[in-house]
């Protein structure tokens, strides 16, 4: 009788260990779901220029950014519909979803990460500045608003002297005929 008690103690706890594992993929596999997008998820598109303004021809819905930074809450299906009719809010800059997994699913990193780098201050530097004046130059005509909010970004920097290195603030006088130092 010994013996069978301690094959049914092994078995049940073989049989404990199974459903933990069990239960442990089941876990993952909820995770992955949570990752998914689907088409009725509401997801946060910031303005990255002023007056940005969208219809949704599907169901009428009107969108409106008044000013850089503000937020619009469209559904994933809404803002593919924007991507794949026009697609200019995305490529000149003009808005971006907050949510990576949009970001990816319309292989738009490398567009984000040029902004990123544009706009962060801190990359303004002697080394740099060539290779920043050159994207900027590169920004499409659609795109002036782009550089309108870049440029102010610049003219607030050196105003609250984040951006003192005088050399650099020549450059991008001389290249973009700013008046950075009458500010």
């Amino acid at each position: 009788m010994a013996r069978t008690k301690k094959t049914e103690n092994i078995e049940s706890t073989h049989s404990s260990v199974e459903s933990t594992e069990q239960e442990s993929v089941a876990v993952e596999n909820v995770v992955e779901k949570q990752e998914e997008l689907n088409d009725f998820d509401e997801i946060a598109v910031e303005s990255l220029i002023p007056n940005v303004t969208y219809k949704d021809n599907k169901n009428g819905d009107y969108y409106r950014w008044d000013e850089v930074g503000h937020e619009e809450y469209l559904t994933f299906a809404a803002i593919k519909d924007m991507y794949r009719n026009f697609r200019g809010y995305f490529e000149n800059m003009w808005i971006r979803p907050k949510d990576e997994r949009v970001v990816k699913k319309l292989n738009l990193e490398r567009l984000y990460k040029k902004y990123d780098y544009l706009i962060n201050i801190d990359n303004y530097t002697r080394e740099n500045i060539e290779s920043i004046c050159s994207e900027i130059e590169s920004l499409n005509s659609r795109s002036s608003n782009l550089k309108f909010s870049i440029f102010t970004r610049i003219y607030d920097a050196v105003a609250k002297e984040k951006l003192t290195d005088f050399s650099v603030i020549k450059i991008l006088n001389k290249r973009f005929h700013l008046d950075l130092l009458n500010k």
